[in-house]
């Protein structure tokens, strides 16, 4: 198993309420920048690996952004999806997934979930329910937090987690 990850900030839409200049603490509560997420980052500071060597790997699944988003300088980095996309139609083995928290933005480029290879699955993270509607409409899958065990959706399931008070 393999990740990519990007430098949170930079590759986040700004609207993200994650990032500590959304939050109204001022503190983060982006999981990238906490806990085990941050300490890997840390720790791969300085490797730069590449599609290309992905391409010739023999991995076998890929988490895709394991910190940071598919944006750059808060605009859609098409040309980094464009990457991840040419990466899993030369590998029709390697199953890849990730999450974007601004799937809006993927709308309006016109990237569909059936415009994407069928070993990439990209999920819409939402925070309310008018992302959630949003994301259905359009025909993305979704993942959701919720703070307690209450009703779930039709279609939804429950994946437990533990809050990280780092």
């Amino acid at each position: 198993c393999a990740t990519t990850w990007r430098p949170v900030g930079i590759s986040c839409p700004s609207t993200c309420q994650f990032l500590p200049k959304n939050n109204k603490t001022g503190k983060t509560s982006c999981y990238a920048l906490r806990g085990l997420a941050r300490l890997q980052q840390k720790a791969a500071k300085g490797i730069k690996g590449t599609f290309d060597q992905l391409k010739k790997s023999d991995v076998k699944f890929i988490r895709h952004l394991t910190a940071g988003d598919w944006f750059h300088k808060n605009k859609l980095d098409k040309q980094f999806i464009n990457e991840v996309i040419d990466l899993h139609k030369a590998r029709p083995d390697l199953i890849g997934w990730g999450y974007s928290h601004a799937i809006i933005h993927w709308i309006k480029a016109k990237i569909t979930p059936k415009s994407l290879p069928k070993n990439l699955h990209v999920l819409a993270s939402v925070d309310n329910e008018e992302q959630m509607k949003l994301a259905k409409k359009h025909n993305w899958r979704y993942a959701r937090i919720v703070d307690e065990w209450g009703t779930l959706n039709k279609g939804e399931a429950k994946c437990r987690y533990q809050l990280d008070s780092t």
